[in-house]
């Protein structure tokens, strides 16, 4: 058996995992909580965890996230065009676990 990464995302609504080496795509979605459209989108996470190719529309923001083992917090941050800041912050856990066998992920 092989080593893998488990990633877990929680923001009150969905866990995630992932194979190790694999990135997830998170989008938020502000639709029923903003006032407007998104004007502006930030992502920021702790050291260790990546956030790359961050975009958005009027209503979502996404970002691809990934990183080493260890517990990240990742905030999204937007403004919308009435000019309120939201923000929705994202608790995710990567974990290595050595006792997984290839059929546990489905393949």
């Amino acid at each position: 058996m092989s080593d893998r990464t488990l990633y877990a995302i929680s923001d009150q609504r969905q866990p995630f995992n992932l194979h190790e080496n694999e990135a997830i795509t998170h989008t938020v979605n502000w639709r029923n909580v903003i006032g407007g459209t998104i004007s502006t989108s930030a992502w920021s996470s702790e050291s260790g965890l990546t956030v790359a190719s961050a975009t958005n529309d009027d209503y979502t923001a996404s970002a691809r996230l990934s990183g080493s083992q260890g517990r990240y917090r990742v905030t999204n941050k937007v403004v919308d065009t009435n000019g309120d800041t939201h923000e929705r912050i994202l608790d995710i856990a990567i974990f290595r676990n050595e006792n997984l066998g290839e059929d546990d992920y489905g393949d």
